[in-house]
């Protein structure tokens, strides 16, 4: 992985997002440097999930993090992360059937950096699956505070956020995890979010159970070509995934020609 740039983004429309770039810029301003990474603080009007590309951002960025809300389930106090992007329908931003090129390192870092600033908060924190626009070429991620406007505001969670992204950004590029996609479960998954804390793998796609139906091969393939560095490797939550799909998921892996665990392995 050849990340330079990065270019963390500012929602004018979104409260979380606010609150999450006015203390990236107290604590560190416009533009620093992480490690070595060159980091761009930039606000924009519209949503997140409606950008096109990252060249609309910043042409020199090979990585962008979205600060972002986070919304609906759990429905409590909650600091999230996940890869942008569709593998159906483009009903929230992005294109049909394509998904972001995720960062899995990044991803790993962010959610232990989070865990050990949220201990003894109120806040819990999570991985969830790839979800809602955009779909961009290059590594990208977004990081969030849940569940409603009470915790988007929230200066405590807007601090955990800001500085989790700091610190993982200047450590992510020394890490020698593996690189997999996660495929099943719920849309918060506390398997993943184990495998992200506590395991030798680092989680970029995930796949819920929602989506499964939608993956066909290509589609599946996807997932561990498009994600920086390249995945190799499925972590299957099995007992989540329903029987009628378990036939389907196993044959389009043999044919990617990918190692594959069940989750219970990883956490045992």
């Amino acid at each position: 992985m050849h990340v330079r740039n990065v270019c963390l983004v500012i929602s004018s429309g979104d409260p979380a997002s606010l609150n999450i770039g006015r203390r990236v810029l107290e604590i560190a301003g416009r533009r620093f440097t992480c490690g070595r990474i060159e980091v761009l603080v930039l606000n924009i009007d519209k949503l997140h999930l409606h950008v096109k590309s990252h060249e609309e951002l910043s042409p020199e960025a090979d990585m962008v993090v979205f600060l972002s809300r986070h919304s609906g389930t759990p429905g409590f106090p909650i600091i999230t992360a996940h890869v942008p992007g569709n593998f159906g329908e483009a009903r929230y931003g992005g294109l049909p059937r394509k998904v972001s090129v995720a960062p899995p390192l990044f991803l790993k870092a962010f959610i232990q950096e989070a865990k050990i600033l949220t201990e003894g908060t109120r806040f819990e924190v999570a991985m969830e699956p790839t979800h809602h626009g955009p779909s961009l070429d290059v590594p990208t991620a977004f990081v969030e505070i849940g569940c409603s406007e009470e915790e988007w505001t929230d200066p405590l969670a807007g601090e955990i956020v800001a500085k989790a992204v700091m610190r993982a950004l200047k450590r992510f590029l020394g890490e020698n995890f593996r690189p997999a996609v996660g495929i099943g479960g719920p849309h918060i998954n506390h398997h993943f979010t184990r495998i992200q804390l506590l395991s030798d793998y680092a989680l970029g796609h995930i796949i819920r159970n929602y989506d499964l139906s939608e993956v066909d091969l290509p589609l599946l393939r996807s997932a561990f070509m498009r994600s920086d560095p390249k995945a190799n490797v499925a972590l299957l939550d099995w007992k989540s995934i329903r029987s009628s799909l378990k036939d389907k998921i196993t044959l389009m892996l043999e044919e990617i020609s990918v190692e594959t665990i069940k989750v219970k392995k990883v956490l045992k």
